[in-house]
């Protein structure tokens, strides 16, 4: 097997990568979805992308997404009629290659709760458990209400000054990340206010057609445990019903307080996804 490796897609590449994508989960059941795009990499010369070709077809693929210096997430799709012959190894040996060539200390392997293919590759390699993610749709129902507090998107002639920005997004790790993904074209960033404080905020982005993926979803530690956060998301979900969509989002299986928030807000959770941890 052939593998491609670099750090943009064209269009052609995407599709392909995206039709693999839909065959491994008409096999196995919903997962969460790559993310074919280095746009949030801290560094965006670092090859990402590594396209397992079998006599010039796509076998399967992997994207390294890398937010930080500290940390690479790996996520593998073998189309089903290859599984079997080697070619999730072969893409996590050539990723990890590039991860160590590049210093960054630690990989997440992604690992669908009906992935053992992925789950095996990750412990041959000693990785371990790590933590897990809920995958939650909204099924319905009123969004809270937010009688404390107020949104303002950000960016453009109208938005709020970026040391506001900051000031709301403190719960953000990175100031790297945070600008890469305000500057993003396909996403939309809200500044959430006390009065005239900035206290928190979230993001949208395209997930797939038909569905907005809600995250940055967050409270400035200072402001917590007050209850401003049901209220943020209130402000978050009429934002959503403004652009249409079913809204969808990720949590920490072992975030206990937001799981029940979010379930609260109308949520339910469809599958999830594992992360195992591999130390370089």
């Amino acid at each position: 097997m052939d593998i491609l490796v670099s750090n943009s897609l064209t269009p052609e590449e995407k599709a392909r990568m995206e039709e693999v994508y839909r065959d491994c989960c008409r096999r196995a059941g919903p997962c969460a979805e790559p993310f074919l795009s280095g746009e949030l990499n801290f560094d965006k010369n670092i090859p990402c992308f590594f396209q397992g070709l079998e006599d010039g077809r796509l076998a399967g693929f992997l994207v390294l997404f890398m937010p930080g210096a500290q940390e690479a997430e790996a996520a593998a799709f073998v189309r089903p009629d290859c599984q079997g012959r080697g070619c999730f190894s072969a893409l996590y040996r050539r990723a990890l290659e590039e991860v160590r060539r590049a210093g960054i200390p630690r990989v997440l392997f992604v690992v669908g709760d009906r992935g053992p293919r992925g789950r095996a590759v990750a412990e041959h390699y000693g990785a371990r458990p790590d933590h897990g993610e809920n995958r939650m749709f909204r099924d319905g129902g009123p969004a809270p209400a937010h009688p404390d507090l107020t949104c303002q998107k950000v960016g453009g002639p109208d938005g709020p000054p970026m040391d506001e920005v900051r000031r709301g997004f403190s719960f953000q790790a990175g100031d790297d990340f945070l600008q890469a993904a305000l500057e993003s074209p396909g996403r939309a960033a809200f500044l959430v206010r006390l009065g005239a404080q900035p206290i928190g905020g979230f993001m949208f982005s395209a997930a797939t057609p038909g569905t907005l993926f809600l995250h940055s979803v967050g409270i400035a530690p200072a402001h917590r445990g007050r209850g401003l956060g049901r209220q943020l998301m209130g402000l978050a979900l009429e934002e959503a019903e403004k652009r249409g969509g079913e809204v969808v989002l990720d949590v920490d299986t072992a975030n206990t307080p937001a799981c029940r928030l979010y379930l609260g807000c109308g949520f339910a959770t469809r599958y999830r996804t594992d992360y195992y941890a591999l130390d370089l």
